[in-house]
């Protein structure tokens, strides 16, 4: 008797960096997978180092991404500060300013007033029903720290 096995296919995206994201290295790529393995170790084991060493590689990779990205716009100003239509060009696409239009914009039905008043009933609401449960009770050792 022949035994079938069931195959598992998986599937690769492989997504085209925008002009935008010219920065994105493959040093910025692979912080990136790493990031991602440790939250999916974290939310594997719930464990404090697990948490602790996603979020030191979260705050590690947002100082990479920042510092390549600031790097990438000031190189590219720099190219094209002999010809200020090419200047002109760079700056709005590095402001993303070829990406919104003012006609794009949808004034919203909701005023400054309509949403404090709404958000201070939610939290009125959710005090009343939380009202008779005990405080929680954080272990100082359980703190994360942030970046």
């Amino acid at each position: 008797m022949q035994h079938s096995r069931s195959v598992r296919t998986r599937t690769y995206r492989y997504i085209e960096t925008a002009a935008v994201e010219s920065w994105l290295d493959s040093e910025c790529r692979t912080i990136r997978r790493n990031c991602s393995r440790l939250e999916r170790q974290y939310r594997h084991t719930r464990s404090m180092a697990d948490a602790q060493a996603y979020m030191a590689a979260q705050c590690h990779r947002s100082k990479v991404f920042k510092g390549k990205k600031d790097q990438y716009r000031s190189d590219r100003v720099v190219d094209q500060t002999g010809s200020p239509a090419k200047l002109w060009n760079t700056t709005n696409a590095i402001l993303q300013h070829d990406k919104r239009s003012a006609d794009g914009v949808v004034p919203t039905p909701h005023d400054a007033e309509a949403i404090f008043w709404y958000f201070n009933e939610k939290v009125r609401s959710v005090h009343a029903v939380t009202a008779s449960h005990p405080l929680p009770v954080f272990s100082s050792s359980a703190r994360l720290q942030r970046c």
